[in-house]
């Protein structure tokens, strides 16, 4: 008859299988500060734009004071008058 040997559950992983496990988790948290900091610079970029886009419509208001209701051709500077979008005055 053969001896029934009881198998010993480790205790530990090896300190190869260890080190495999901290390279992942360093690599998930890298490339988490790596999004945090993009989120951070999507923000601030989206911020810019906004800005920028308060700044053109503030030109563009002085532009209407000096041009009137005019289009601008941003190709060429040309400016052409805009149609009053097809009101009709109905006077009887």
């Amino acid at each position: 008859m053969a001896k029934n040997k009881k198998k010993v559950a480790p205790t530990k992983v090896t300190s190869e299988e260890l080190e495999n496990i901290r390279k992942f988790v360093d690599a998930i948290n890298q490339t988490q500060l790596q999004v945090g900091a993009l989120e951070v610079q999507k923000t601030q970029h989206i911020e810019r734009i906004k800005m920028i886009q308060k700044s053109l419509i503030d030109f563009q208001a002085k532009l209407k004071e000096i041009y009137g209701d005019v289009s601008v051709n941003i190709n060429d500077g040309t400016i052409k008058p805009i149609e009053d979008g097809g009101t009709v005055d109905k006077k009887n």
